[in-house]
């Protein structure tokens, strides 16, 4: 028995000399795998980071998508070095990787925006391009972490807005209304006499007219229940 019990003392005390040291190797693995993860997310670059993205998303087939942030890499890329020589930084030299961190800051956004605005882009391009690093933005810094910053965007143009008419000018209708038809070929008439038609039936929907025949049209009304009058 008293064998047995000094055995179990003999145990504890070598338990409780090992759990300091075990605590200090848990604590030192835990500080190197933490400085790991600091230095390999400081080291993080746009480029590197938009590939993944687009790599992702080709592999959803969302093949469009993909294109435009392709675009808006290559148009970042330019925009940065062309403005190595103005940044004070280690990383201001040509063909440079743009840091994650210090592309995602308002002053830093706020120039790739001015950029665009001296490149003659279109507002809708500059609104099209802010909007993608925004997307970018949010998949690298999701919204409720620490650093998330919901404002870092409401200083840069985002708005999509219609700036292009459409419509046809009076000149341009008139010239169709006096068209010879014998001067077109029959391809061409047919699309001249239902873009008339239509033009005619009061701005009849081409669905409209592409279901409507002899057989739906009695006294005036199609099947459809719409009454159609020709001007």
């Amino acid at each position: 028995m008293a064998n047995s019990r000094n055995r179990l003392f003999f145990i504890l005390i070598n338990i409780a000399e090992l759990v300091p040291v075990l605590v200090k190797i848990n604590f030192s693995t835990v500080m190197e795998d933490k400085e790991k993860k600091n230095v390999v997310s400081a080291g993080d670059n746009l480029t590197d980071y938009m590939e993944t993205v687009i790599a992702d998303l080709e592999k959803e087939g969302k093949f469009p998508a993909a294109h435009v942030y392709r675009s808006v890499l290559r148009s970042f890329t330019r925009f940065w070095n062309a403005s190595a020589p103005m940044r004070d930084d280690p990383t201001s030299m040509s063909n440079a990787l743009a840091p994650i961190r210090d592309v995602f800051t308002p002053e830093r956004l706020k120039e790739y925006e001015t950029w665009l605005t001296e490149c003659e882009c279109s507002p809708n391009t500059i609104s099209t391009y802010m909007r993608t690093l925004q997307a970018v933005y949010n998949r690298w810094m999701p919204p409720g972490m620490v650093d998330y910053n919901p404002i870092l965007f409401k200083e840069l143009y985002t708005k999509v807005e219609s700036r292009t008419k459409r419509a046809l000018t009076a000149g341009q209708m008139r010239q169709l209304e006096t068209t010879e038809f014998c001067a077109l070929s029959l391809p061409q008439q047919r699309v001249l006499a239902c873009f008339m038609l239509m033009f005619m039936l009061r701005g009849m929907p081409f669905i409209d007219l592409a279901i409507c025949g002899n057989r739906t049209c009695k006294a005036g009304v199609s099947s459809t229940g719409v009454t159609r009058q020709v001007n």
